[in-house]
């Protein structure tokens, strides 16, 4: 069924974190990381569908994602240097890889490509109950000097607002849901509002994630793996009472229209 997950996080230094080990790790690929000589290699790691990089602007180390991310790295100087914004999207399990595919592509462009962001996306698991995407967004405008040469300028603090982040959960709501009713499933609806807010009886569900959805696909148990169990079985419990509910107001509806018939005769 398709569930409404969206988050964003920041790949950033002062957390020890690398973009290039990053790239590396979501793409499934062997990239070195130019500034610590580091090599991260993630060539066995299984999950990885499909992966594109999309860009406002054409450049060779743009398509390269090894000179892409090392470049990134080289630019940012600082010790703390924030290096990317991180996009986690859940992909309707409804509709079939094409249109999955088509969807997150459809909505980069729209987001992030139009404002002048770079987005290296990479599907994931996308033949599991578990689909999703990660896409990598550069935080520094594009610039081109007078030799048509493509680099980077400064960061770009609007990216930053939280405004502009509510405005892109609330795309991607659109846009999927979108996607669903052409498919055929105008029934089944995602929604970026919590629960409460949409007045749904129900837990809020967990997101997987690949590394807890790749042990549990193996037989094994997790701390999330149990939870995402335990929120499965609570909700179950809550839509067998509801029904009984509604099905105690249905008859009591039905004994009273029999009240009122004998009292007509």
């Amino acid at each position: 069924m398709a569930i409404y997950h969206h988050s964003v996080s920041i790949v950033k230094r002062s957390a020890g974190q690398s973009a290039v080990a990053a790239a590396a790790y979501r793409s499934g690929q062997k990239i070195v990381d130019e500034r610590t000589g580091i090599i991260h290699d993630y060539t066995r790691k299984l999950g990885v569908d499909y992966s594109v990089i999309l860009s406002p602007v054409n450049a060779d180390w743009i398509a390269d994602r090894q000179q892409l991310w090392n470049k990134i790295e080289a630019t940012e100087k600082r010790h703390d240097a924030r290096l990317s914004r991180e996009v986690s999207l859940a992909l309707p399990n409804e509709l079939d890889r094409d249109y999955q595919i088509a969807l997150v592509n459809e909505y980069v462009r729209e987001n992030y490509i139009s404002r002048g962001m770079i987005a290296d996306i990479n599907f994931h698991d996308l033949e599991s109950n578990n689909p999703h995407v990660h896409i990598m967004l550069s935080l520094r405008e594009l610039k081109t000097n007078e030799h048509g040469q493509v680099y980077f300028g400064n960061k770009n603090r609007d990216w930053d607002s939280r405004d502009l982040l509510i405005q892109q959960r609330q795309n991607w709501e659109v846009l999927a849901n979108q996607y669903l009713a052409d498919a055929g499933y105008d029934r089944v609806k995602i929604d970026c509002r919590s629960l409460e807010t949409q007045g749904i009886n129900r837990v809020p569900q967990i997101h997987l994630g690949p590394h807890a959805a790749s042990i549990r696909a193996k037989g094994k148990a997790t701390r999330i793996g149990d939870e995402y169990d335990r929120i499965n079985l609570a909700n179950a419990k809550i839509k067998s009472e509801l029904e009984d509910i509604y099905n105690d107001r249905l008859l009591l509806v039905d004994l009273d229209e029999q009240c009122k018939s004998l009292h007509a005769k």
